[in-house]
């Protein structure tokens, strides 16, 4: 290293890997990051809340909406998640392992977001051009037929920044302030949430194509600045496949032995199979929220209101990342949120005006659930960098990414199918049935995450623990001629 530039014990720099950075330079980083998670941020609201709506709009079944918005995406991240993830832990070019994956995938994302915008006249027109040929074929079959093709599309391209971008911190943000840059992380998170509940949702129905061309071009711009801006270190070589033994066949025996062999792993993605439940009936939220009498509009200042309330829980609540293990405070907010669930199913003996729903759901997410996801959401990537190995920690995040999706085409297809069949009977009342799919949910990553805790201490708890790995193989340091660069 230059010996005119700040060394790393320098208490003004802060290092990772062989990065180093000043202080104005980690306020650039920062704000790069920042940025893009603010644009991504918004790209991911449109479609899981627009989408639904359309759906509904074309006469679509539960069954066919949880397939198109659940299973399929699951199913494509089951299968790719794992091959980008092991590829990117191993890539090594000029401009680093996580960048070409960000990059590359900008345009894709935004002409995908484009076609979905305009939906409504290129489905028009094919349905005219088509109805030569296919007599009887409706508009709006060709609509969800169109929208189920792009969707396809955008869902594939996503998985490569949905993932990546989370070890994109890994790599670049020192870990002395991981928790700090988490917490800020999440508050710029929520916030872009919220000017799109509270300015933007409201007008799903009325301005579809202005809201999807808009996230369209934000992302191609905004996030594609943030790719050039942010720079990379240098890498070690990257690990060796089991037995030294290179080609696909290697890989995947590398990949599965590593990460799929160790119980103390399994409990941890065990917990996704609580989330997948849980997460299957949030699809259905906004139609249980219409039963009760809420519009668009109080629907999208009810988030907005509790994405505030969570960003004031966040700067309340994130000194305890650097306090206490993740760990344990991810099982103290679970059993909170568990406790939490059961009043939901208030509705089903008392339906108030929609006034009082909504100051009831206010004001609980005010004081109790936004303060609990405040907390989850501090610690869920700490977490997973504080067990998972450092140098494989692409290739085991996404080994629990392909859980969690196998466990998502599971449960979304099953609640779809469920929902269907209590629809015939229950009619509109049937989504009021959602907090169930919650308690079990809980219930089933509670007992997963004491297992893991047993397991943790074990493996040293919180002075010496030590991520296993097939082998015992560690982390290979960088090699002594690898620059390190100032920012």
């Amino acid at each position: 290293m230059d010996s005119s530039l700040p060394t790393p014990s320098d208490p003004k720099t802060w290092k990772v890997g062989t990065l180093t950075y000043t202080k104005a330079g980690l306020v650039g980083l920062f704000a790069w990051l920042l940025w893009g998670d603010f644009c991504f941020t918004i790209m991911e609201q449109v479609i899981p809340s627009i989408m639904p709506l359309k759906f509904k709009e074309l006469g679509a079944s539960n069954t066919l909406m949880a397939l198109i918005m659940t299973s399929v995406p699951s199913l494509l991240s089951t299968v790719f998640n794992p091959i980008i993830s092991f590829r990117s832990d191993r890539t090594r070019t000029k401009w680093g392992r996580r960048i070409p994956y960000l990059l590359g995938t900008v345009p894709f994302l935004s002409f995908a977001l484009l076609a979905l915008g305009v939906q409504g006249p290129v489905g028009g027109w094919i349905q005219s051009v088509a109805s030569s040929w296919f007599s009887g074929l409706s508009l709006p079959t060709v609509l969800l037929i169109y929208i189920c093709f792009f969707l396809l599309i955008f869902n594939f391209f996503n998985i490569f920044v949905s993932c990546i971008f989370w070890y994109f911190f890994n790599d670049v943000v020192p870990e002395k302030l991981m928790a700090r840059f988490v917490s800020w992380f999440r508050i710029v998170n929520a916030g872009a949430s919220t000017l799109y509940n509270w300015f933007i949702f409201k007008h799903a129905e009325t301005h579809f194509l202005e809201i999807f061309i808009g996230a369209a071009v934000l992302y191609l711009i905004g996030f594609g600045l943030m790719c050039v801006m942010v720079k990379e270190g240098k890498y070690a070589p990257p690990p060796e496949n089991i037995g030294n033994k290179k080609g696909a066949v290697a890989s995947v025996k590398t990949y599965f032995t590593e990460c799929m062999t160790i119980k103390h792993y399994w409990f941890l993605y065990l917990t996704t199979f609580g989330g997948a439940i849980t997460g299957s009936a949030n699809l259905y939220i906004i139609f249980q929220q219409r039963y009760l009498g809420l519009d668009l509009e109080h629907i999208g200042k009810l988030s907005a209101i509790n994405n505030i309330s969570y960003i004031v829980w966040i700067a309340i609540l994130g000194f305890l990342a650097d306090r206490y293990h993740p760990l344990r405070i991810t099982i103290i907010g679970k059993i909170a949120a568990l406790c939490l669930a059961p009043l939901g199913l208030i509705w089903l003996f008392w339906k108030p005006s929609a006034e009082v729903v909504f100051y009831f759901y206010a004001v609980l997410g005010m004081v109790g659930t936004t303060a609990i996801g405040a907390l989850q959401a501090i610690v869920e990537i700490p977490l997973l960098m504080r067990i998972f190995p450092r140098a494989q920690y692409g290739q085991y995040c996404s080994a629990r990414a392909m859980c969690g999706s196998f466990f998502g085409i599971t449960a979304g297809a099953t609640t779809g199918v469920i929902l269907d069949q209590l629809y015939g009977k229950f009619g509109d009342r049937v989504y009021l049935f959602l907090p169930f799919w919650s308690i079990a949910g809980l219930s089933i990553t509670i007992v997963c995450l004491f297992l893991l805790y047993r397991s943790w201490q074990q493996y040293g708890g919180f002075e010496h623990y030590v991520a296993p790995i097939p082998g015992h193989q560690k982390d290979k340091q960088p090699p002594q001629n690898c620059p390190a660069g100032v920012s």
